[in-house]
């Protein structure tokens, strides 16, 4: 097993007499390396799914009532269409 890497969270200062900054303590947390930049990355992916999960839908039920909507007012504008030529076919000069 390799080296622990180690990396500072956190530092305690205290200010001496002449200004000058004196350590007290220094937190450390071990770095997972790969591990846990793979774990974020897994995360953001996950994240990203549980998104798409919610707002697909929903967009697509938005361009289902959309298509709905055109289909409806084609067929309302093609049967007036064909009433408007009907009635002036009858009509007799």
């Amino acid at each position: 097993m390799g080296k622990i890497k180690w990396a500072e969270v956190e530092k305690e200062c205290e200010l001496d007499q002449k200004g000058n900054l004196i350590v007290k303590k220094i937190k450390l947390q071990a770095e997972h390396g790969i591990a846990r930049g793979t774990l974020q990355k897994l995360d953001f992916f996950i994240k990203i799914i549980g998104i798409l999960a919610i707002f697909l839908p929903l967009l697509l039920l938005y361009l289902q009532i959309q298509n709905e909507i055109t289909k409806e007012r084609r067929e309302y504008l093609s049967s007036l269409y064909t009433n408007i030529i009907r009635d002036f076919g009858s009509i007799e000069t």
